[in-house]
């Protein structure tokens, strides 16, 4: 009964993906062309692009060391390298269902149920570290708006963007904030989630239990704020470690730039950057979108609209592509392993209560 929902979804995220890439594809041929396109591809620096792919696991591997510091911090001890692994997975959901949060979600719900660590705890290392994300990428877009205005004067459509992305990144900082440290604001929103769902799935739901199973959960989320809001030390240590993986991220968009011969700049390397991220952060961009904005966006800043198309492909084709495809194989291996683990637990089971003689009969 539960399959059909998940195949539901899985087609119309593949259809979503899809419909973004033809349009993307309708886009780039009729302004760009295809020959073009060609000849601008057979002329980059493979080895400045080569280091890109290396900026994009640099990037990830911070996330991990500023989750894996959070989750130290709530006394839960779990290995870099699982810690790693399971953020590849994180990705893997984000990429694959917009909103933002969901795979920060999922992966702090799974990473909990493989290695027996405290949900509550779990998700509040997840939320705190969202929240460092958010703050990051809303300092890179004030700074790079701000560079913007001093070099090359203040633009109508970079005001437009730049001011509905901050006001979506702070109505998510805030709302992140509040619900973090008002535990009955939280209660409430769970309490709105159960009759929402009530309505939906009006049969073979539970709602008592869900609500049951939130409480449990509430109480060590909120305990896990508090926790990490009183250690300063592990919050400066999983902030800088997020700050490095944003630097390597801006630094992904500078090697593409060197790859294709056309240096740019710091700070229209951050705003692009920063404006892009915002949107995705909020939940907006799903593929096709992002691709076509990053390309007015260089245009307007004064890069060729073809080297624009081309640079903005070699980034997404390694921010998102090459990360989805590693994050495909993590996520493969993350579910490959509780499969053989949960059936090799029912073979011992088996097997355990086979060789238990039987009692004697009287």
């Amino acid at each position: 009964m539960s399959s059909a929902p998940n195949q539901t979804n899985r087609k119309w995220v593949v259809l979503s993906m899809v419909a973004g890439l033809a349009v993307l594809a309708f886009y780039l041929y009729s302004f760009v062309g295809v020959g073009n396109l060609i000849m601008t591809f057979e002329s980059i620096n493979l080895f400045y692009y080569m280091l890109g792919f290396v900026a994009v696991l640099a990037s990830v591997f911070c996330l991990s060391l500023s989750w894996n510091n959070l989750l130290s911090g709530l006394q839960l001890r779990i290995s870099r390298w699982r810690t790693f692994l399971f953020s590849w997975v994180g990705l893997f959901v984000d990429e694959v269902i917009p909103g933002g949060v969901s795979g920060d979600f999922f992966k702090a719900y799974l990473i909990s149920k493989d290695s027996g660590l405290d949900t509550g705890k779990t998700v509040a290392s997840v939320v705190v570290q969202k929240l460092f994300g958010v703050a990051i990428v809303l300092v890179t877009l004030v700074a790079g708006l701000t560079l913007l205005t001093l070099n090359y004067g203040l633009q109508p459509e970079f005001l437009i963007l730049s001011v509905v992305s901050i006001s979506l990144l702070v109505a998510l900082f805030v709302a992140f904030v509040y619900f973090s440290i008002k535990p009955k604001a939280t209660e409430r929103v769970v309490g709105w989630i159960a009759r929402l769902i009530s309505l939906v799935r009006r049969k073979n739901w539970d709602r008592t239990r869900f609500r049951e199973s939130a409480q449990k959960t509430l109480g060590p989320f909120h305990e896990g704020i508090q926790s990490i809001r009183g250690n300063p030390r592990v919050l400066i240590k999983a902030a800088f470690f997020s700050s490095l993986a944003s630097v390597f991220d801006v630094l992904l968009v500078i090697l593409v730039f060197s790859a294709i011969r056309f240096p740019v700049p710091v700070d229209k390397a951050l705003i692009v950057y920063a404006l892009t991220v915002s949107l995705q952060t909020s939940g907006v961009a799903v593929v096709g979108f992002t691709e076509v904005v990053m390309i007015q966006l260089y245009t307007e800043l004064g890069v060729p609209f073809q080297l624009s198309a081309v640079a903005t492909l070699l980034t997404r084709f390694a921010s998102m592509w090459f990360k989805l495809s590693i994050a495909f194989v993590g996520f493969q291996c993350v579910v490959l392993n509780r499969c053989v683990y949960g059936a090799c637990n029912r073979v011992s089971l088996m097997r355990r209560r086979n060789s238990c003689p039987e009692p004697p009969r009287k």
